[in-house]
């Protein structure tokens, strides 16, 4: 999609971001749709990890995970802050790395960010209605 690969090259511009979103929304797709717009509102995207070898090319981090790790891949994370999440955004991604997630495609960064952001927005929303038996 066309707003998609804006969002993609040009990380700095949220626009890119609701536009998608609204777009996204039209079409039914509420997860997709605020992931995008948690995008744009945090400044964050996936990172793109440039190098010969690598076949991950895209990634979130954990925000500040490399303070005290020096090497190849602190300096990737100093390079892309951008695809820095909060810890407990982080966490949400489900288990794998405890420092950062690779990803093959930008899609699939994006979509695993979205259904991270959906648990924790079914965590904190109302609970659902219990139903007392008579």
């Amino acid at each position: 999609m066309l707003n998609e690969i804006q969002s993609e090259r040009e990380p700095h511009n949220p626009l890119a971001c609701f536009a998608m979103a609204d777009l996204l929304e039209e079409e039914g797709s509420a997860d997709l749709s605020f992931c995008y717009r948690y995008m744009g509102w945090r400044g964050r995207r996936p990172g793109f990890r440039a190098g010969l070898l690598l076949r991950k090319r895209f990634v979130w981090y954990e925000e500040k995970t490399f303070d005290a790790w020096p090497g190849e891949e602190a300096e990737r994370y100093n390079a892309l802050p951008m695809a820095w999440l909060h810890p407990l955004v982080f966490q949400a991604l489900g288990p794998g790395n405890v420092q950062y997630r690779l990803y093959a495609t930008w899609e699939q960064a994006v979509a695993d960010l979205a259904r991270a952001l959906a648990r924790l927005r079914e965590l904190l929303g109302p609970l659902p209605e219990t139903r007392k038996e008579p």
